[in-house]
Parts: C-alpha cells; sequence; structure tokens
C-alpha cells in the first residue's frame, strides 16, 4: 500500500497516545509481506473505522504471534495420534510485553512413565482474543453504538491497573470500555514503544501527536532508533541507570544525535524540521510520555512524566556541540553526563539523576553538579571530566539567561582561587564556601580568601543588587558556580594525571 493509501486510513485519530500508536502500527502492519493475504482488507477496513469487521480475533493472532518467540530452549510432550513423545520449542511473550500479559496456556496433561506430560505445545498467542459484547460509546475514540470489550491489561497496560495511570481517567474505575478498533489497537501498540531496563527497572518512551505527523515520526526518526535484537532495551544509549530522568535524557541524545547527523547530512522534511526548530510547531507538538517501575511477574509503575521541548533542547545540544572542540564531540558530550556516577557497593547514579532532572525541568543544575564534585570528585581524586564547565556555562546562557561576563569572571577566579589553594593545601577554604549557608556567610568567606590565599576579590562579586542578587544572579548561584570551578582547578591542580585521564578517554571514544 503507497504512503497516500495509508494516511487515508489514518483520519480517525483517538487523541489517545497508546491507542494512536496502535493504529500507526497497524498501518505500517499493510507493508508487511508476511501479512496473510485475507487480513489485508480486514486491517484496511478496522483502520477505516466507518464499519468495524464482525471478527478481529485473526488480527489478534498475527499480532499476539509476532511478539511471542522461541526463548531457544526446548522441552517435550506426548503427541496423542502418533502416541509418542515429541520435542517442541519453549515460547514466551517478548521482553518486556511479558509484564503486561497475564495469559498462560495450560493444556492437557499425561501421566508418561514417571512424568507428567502435556498433551500438545503450550500457545498462550491462542487465546489473546476479544469477545465484545453489547453495544455503547468507545471510551477513547467516542464511536457510539458499537461492540464494546471490557479493557485489560494487556489492551491497555499503563489505565487498566489502578495502581498505574487509571486514576487519570474517571470511567477506569468502573472500567474502560473499547470498541473492536481501539482494543486491537491498544494489543498492537506494544510494538511502538522504545524502552530501557536496568536490573528490575523498567523504563518505557511513548510518543505522541496527531496521527498524521506521529506516522512520519515512526518512519523517519523512531524505527531507525529502534534495535531488532538486544537485551536490556530496544535502542542504543550513551549511559542507562534506574531513575526516571537520566533516561529520558539519554533517549533525548540519541535523538538528538540522530537528528544532527541528518541535519548535516542536508536532509530536509517538515518533521525533522519541526524538531530541530528550524520552522514552528504546527498541530499538536510532539510529545513522550516516559513510563518508569519495577517488574518482576508484573509491572508496576513508580514515576511517569512527559517532554515536549524538543525545539529548545535540540538548539541547545547544537550549541554543545559546536562548542566542544574534538573529534567526536558527542562523545565528548556523552561522557559529561556519564561521569555522574561513583560505585561503592553498587553503581549509583543519583547526581546525574539530579543533573538531568533539573534540566529537564529547566532549572539549575549547578549544585547537583557541586554535590558530585565535593562528594565523590574529592573522593576519587579526579576532576570534573573535560567539556563539563563548557556544558554548563552554555546551558546557564541559554536556559537561564545568565550575564556571560558574570560567567567569565567565576570561572577565571573561581580557576585562580583553586589553583592557589592547591598550592598552599588550603582545601577548607573550598569546603567553607561551599558550605556558606547565607550571603553574609559567602561574604565572610571571600573576605578570608582575601588574606588566607592573598587573591583580590573582583568588585563585581561584592556588589550586591536588592534581593540578594549579584550582577543580577541569586547569590546561592553564585557561590555555587564559584565553588564549582574553585575545586575543579584544585583537583586538576593537586592531581595532574587525573586531568590527563579524562582527556585520553574522551579521545578514544
Amino acid at each position: 500500500m503507497t504512503r497516500g493509501g495509508m494516511l487515508m486510513l489514518l483520519q480517525h485519530g483517538t487523541g489517545n497516545f497508546w491507542i494512536d500508536n496502535g493504529l500507526v502500527v497497524l498501518s505500517r502492519l499493510l507493508t508487511n509481506d508476511n501479512l496473510p493475504a485475507p487480513l489485508n482488507p480486514l486491517l484496511q477496513q478496522l483502520l477505516a473505522g466507518d464499519k468495524l469487521p464482525a471478527d478481529v480475533n485473526p488480527l489478534l493472532q498475527q499480532l499476539a504471534e509476532q511478539i511471542y518467540q522461541q526463548t531457544g530452549k526446548t522441552e517435550v510432550y506426548w503427541d496423542e495420534q502418533s502416541q509418542q513423545i515429541k520435542t517442541y520449542n519453549k515460547r514466551n511473550w517478548q521482553e518486556p510485553i511479558g509484564l503486561f500479559i497475564s495469559v498462560v496456556d495450560s493444556p492437557p496433561k499425561k501421566q508418561v512413565n514417571d512424568k507428567e506430560l502435556f498433551t500438545r505445545p503450550p500457545n498462550a498467542a491462542s487465546l489473546i482474543r476479544i469477545n465484545p459484547r453489547g453495544k455503547t460509546k468507545c471510551d477513547l475514540c467516542g464511536a457510539d453504538e458499537v461492540p464494546i470489550e471490557s479493557a485489560r491489561l494487556y489492551l491497555f497496560p499503563f489505565v487498566v491497573d489502578p495502581g498505574k495511570f487509571g486514576n487519570f481517567y474517571s470511567v477506569a474505575k468502573r472500567g474502560v470500555k473499547l470498541c473492536p478498533r481501539c482494543a486491537v489497537a491498544g494489543f498492537a501498540a506494544f510494538q511502538s514503544w522504545l524502552w530501557r531496563r536496568q536490573g528490575n527497572t523498567y523504563h518505557f518512551f511513548v510518543f505522541h501527536t496527531d496521527l498524521e505527523r506521529l506516522s512520519a515520526l515512526h518512519e523517519s526518526v523512531l524505527s531507525p532508533l529502534r534495535l531488532a535484537e538486544v537485551k536490556g532495551g530496544n535502542f542504543e544509549v550513551d549511559f542507562f541507570g534506574e531513575y526516571p530522568s537520566e533516561n529520558l535524557f539519554a533517549l533525548l541524545l540519541s535523538l538528538f544525535k540522530f537528528l544532527h547527523a541528518r541535519e548535516s547530512g542536508g536532509e530536509v522534511s517538515p518533521l525533522l524540521a519541526e524538531l530541530t526548530g528550524a520552522q514552528p510547531v504546527v498541530g499538536n507538538p510532539i510529545v513522550v510520555y516516559a513510563f518508569s517501575g519495577e517488574g518482576g511477574k508484573s509491572f508496576s509503575m513508580r514515576a511517569f512524566t512527559q517532554f515536549d521541548r524538543f525545539q529548545l533542547f535540540y538548539r541547545l545540544y547544537r550549541r554543545w556541540i559546536e562548542a566542544l572542540s574534538a573529534n567526536n564531540p558527542h562523545s565528548v558530550l556523552a561522557q559529561v553526563f556519564r561521569q555522574f556516577q561513583h560505585k561503592r557497593q553498587r553503581t549509583e547514579t543519583i547526581w546525574r539523576e539530579w543533573v538531568c532532572s533539573a534540566m529537564l525541568k529547566q532549572i539549575d543544575p549547578s549544585p547537583s553538579i557541586e554535590a558530585f564534585l565535593y562528594d565523590v570528585c574529592t573522593e576519587i581524586r579526579r576532576a570534573l571530566s573535560y567539556g563539563t564547565l563548557e556544558m554548563l556555562q552554555i546551558y546557564l546562557q541559554e536556559v537561564l539567561k545568565m550575564d556571560e561576563k558574570l560567567l567569565n569572571i567565576l570561572k577565571g577566579f573561581g580557576y585562580e582561587l583553586g589553583r592557589v589553594a592547591a598550592e598552599k593545601s588550603e582545601m577548607g577554604l573550598l569546603y567553607a564556601l561551599r558550605n556558606a549557608k547565607n550571603l553574609d556567610q559567602f561574604l565572610d568567606v571571600l573576605n578570608q580568601i582575601q588574606f588566607t590565599l592573598e587573591k583580590t576579590i573582583n568588585p563585581e562579586l561584592l556588589r550586591v543588587e536588592p534581593g540578594e542578587r549579584i550582577a543580577g544572579a541569586p547569590w546561592n548561584r553564585v557561590k555555587t558556580l564559584l565553588a564549582i570551578h574553585a575545586m575543579n582547578a584544585y583537583l586538576r591542580t593537586k592531581y595532574p594525571a587525573s586531568e590527563a585521564q579524562s582527556q585520553e578517554e574522551v579521545s578514544h571514544e
């Protein structure tokens, strides 16, 4: 089917992020040569939405077979017809979809010698079906007087369980009612998400916008990002962890790397132009919904967030890439964020979560970088990775609109302060700077610096404005940035090998 023909079938979006993604998956299925011929007109009729097919279960079976995969292990069963023990390939639901499907096939068993054996291979995929009862209005697409099926976990995973997303839907208390079209799309939507796993923690990412643009997004961006066979996720990332914001940020970096390559190659499309900010958003903005939680026998959602500021952050990404002088600036940038972790009994990434969360919220990440620098870098005797301070300065200018002159003053004075403190072994002054709890304490530490380190304080740092601001910035942000530059320079001076090691790591990325 041509793209134009597919888009004609995508005229009946629901506005629901999950169901609309399922409709896109179904429309792309029409171009699949493995789709049995009798299912093609059935699928087209379902997508058109004007008159629902009488039985959609053949489509559900086709979708179920795609995600009910061989595990690589074998088992035996008793074949009644041949009266012999035969071997079959064990199958299970594709990770992580199995977290949302509790359907289990338990065939009859027969005692054979000293074992109880199934009398046929189990096939849970054959049990995936819907049986609509009665006619009423579909809760999601609004179709009236249509056959209705009560939503189950494998049809609408983030809503059905009250402990998940159901409290956002008032109808969830009585049960969500789906027409056959929405039910099949709900099951198909599992093939639309991006996901990562760290240990027992799962992160799911579902994009949404107008239905036609969502289809274009899957075709030109999400499908190239998605990997076919990989453990721990279905897209590549530069770093990952157990927390939600760090994984969402890792996804954005992967997406921006892909977009930057396309843009640098001269590729132009309305969708690419929108995501990169080359042209204004037309229609509903593209949004990504991020779900995080614990897996086991099922999925327990712990966090939910959404993000739609792609244009602003892509411009920021491009500024970062342009500012980092290296053969592979993306790898340098990735290492900047990858460094925010520390291994004691296990690898902890909470500092990266704090930094990424602050940036996604467009607030100041400096306190989190300061915490990592003073709590971890001083312990491992290593300065921040190359590019960290450049990344931070660009962020503060672009997002928080900090004055470039003030940032350069803090950079220059902080470097001298840290260098001299290292030469005179005055690390305590840097901790006193970090620990200043109010403006008076901050000014008092600056006064101590003048006498102990014999360094003249730039007058700009002593000129306090109304609202306890310095050069237009809150005093505590000025204090934090000065503490960051000073301690980083201290570590570079005291342990120069760590700086050389950091540069070497970046050059080998």
